[in-house]
């Protein structure tokens, strides 16, 4: 699927008109317009975090032609993030198609998004409070 279908089908399944969907976005009923036409104009880079925000996706997962799947993140320790950036900006700034530049910067966000997510120390679950407290606190 890409931009233009995806927005169309997420649009229809909101259930709103152009119209609504381009004032939750800022755009004209017009510019929502163009983006579902196949042949159409994709969204701009400004006003893609918007319209992907409307459709519970990435820009990433937004802009891309078909869905993403990645692998679970590497492990990487604290020195080795600056030498990796440091690549990764030499890397995009290779890419000179400025579609295919936003992309990859957008799918490397997203790993690197999922990565912290992933190494995040899980919430130990809250005990049921016993019976005894919640008589206590509600007596009847």
């Amino acid at each position: 699927m890409n931009v233009h279908q995806r927005i169309k089908v997420a649009r229809i399944k909101l259930g709103l008109t152009f119209k609504q969907f381009g004032d939750a976005v800022g755009v004209s009923h017009g510019a929502v317009q163009q983006w579902e036409k196949l042949d159409g104009l994709a969204p701009s880079r400004r006003n893609q975090p918007a319209v992907a925000k409307m459709l519970g996706i990435t820009v990433s997962e937004l802009m891309s032609e078909g869905s993403l799947q990645s692998g679970p993140a590497p492990e990487l320790d604290a020195g080795d993030i600056s030498e990796i950036g440091k690549m990764l900006g030499q890397w995009l700034d290779r890419i000179t198609n400025e579609k295919a530049q936003t992309l990859a910067f957008h799918a490397c966000v997203d790993v690197i998004i999922q990565a912290l997510r992933d190494n995040q120390p899980k919430p130990s679950p809250t005990p049921a409070p016993s019976a005894k407290k919640t008589a206590a606190k509600n007596p009847a």
